[in-house]
């Protein structure tokens, strides 16, 4: 049985992720955000965005009180000092420019994936001993691979979100199935 386009990609990045993506053999960055200051009582929140003015130009919901509208590490940073937590663990938006209702041509998606990650790593690097960063893909968007491979390594992106929507991904199954079938 001849497997799906989107099935092949899906096996390709979680080999990618799980096999090679290997963990640099310099933990320096991640050993900087591992102390924890003395008035945090939470050792980390694993779920923190930020978002580039180009993201929230094109998806709202970031913080109007910055100029332009954004989401930067400094709000991140002074949202764990309010709620007393060490750590923030960044998950980037990249993947948000993915979303069909964008309607992105391909090398735009690219570009923009690239852009955001790009942000993010910048953001995350301001505060190395309380922030740690994600990249993300949509992992539907042929440029997938090749981002998750462009930062393979990297000290300041050290992990992985992969953002599957239900929509894309029950269409994605169903379209998998029925190829199967015939």
């Amino acid at each position: 049985m001849r497997q799906s386009r989107t099935s092949q990609r899906i096996q390709i990045i979680a080999f990618c992720v799980l096999v090679l993506t290997p963990l640099s053999p310099d933990y320096s960055y991640f050993a900087a955000a591992q102390s924890r200051p003395s008035n945090a009582s939470w050792l980390a929140d694993h779920h923190m965005h930020l978002a580039s003015p180009e993201l929230c130009r094109l998806v709202g919901e970031c913080l109007p009180s910055n100029n332009p509208p954004a989401v930067f590490a400094t709000d991140a940073v002074r949202a764990l000092d309010e709620a007393h937590v060490s750590k923030g663990v960044i998950l980037s938006c990249a993947y948000l420019f993915g979303l069909p209702s964008l309607h992105l041509e391909s090398g735009d998606l690219m570009a923009m994936t690239r852009r955001e990650n790009e942000f993010t790593a910048a953001q995350v690097a301001q505060y190395p001993t309380r922030l740690v960063g994600f990249l993300s893909v949509d992992p539907f968007a042929d440029s997938a691979l090749d981002e998750v491979r462009h930062w393979r390594g990297s000290q300041r992106l050290i992990g992985l979100k992969l953002h599957f929507t239900l929509l894309r991904l029950m269409s994605a199954m169903l379209a998998s199935g029925l190829r199967s079938r015939k």
